[in-house]
């Protein structure tokens, strides 16, 4: 099973990907971020087999600049 984890500049922007996510009723989890990934926020978003390009899409129509990170469990 695959998870994407999706990097954020802040915090502020994983709480407006928070919103924008539960408004197109995705499911997620926020997590704090895994020790292996180098970021200047503490936290990121967590998918669970998801379609990242449509997650993608609307993250930059939103305006977000992310990193996804895929991995393997």
């Amino acid at each position: 099973m695959s998870t994407y984890i999706f990097t954020f500049e802040s915090i502020h922007h994983v709480l407006k990907a928070e919103k924008i996510l539960l408004s197109h009723s995705i499911s997620f989890e926020i997590i704090p971020t895994p020790q292996d990934l180098s970021t200047n926020c503490g936290m990121v978003i967590r998918f669970s087999e998801v379609d990242t390009g449509q997650i993608k899409k609307i993250l930059k129509e939103a305006g977000l600049n992310f990193e996804v990170f895929k991995r393997q469990q």
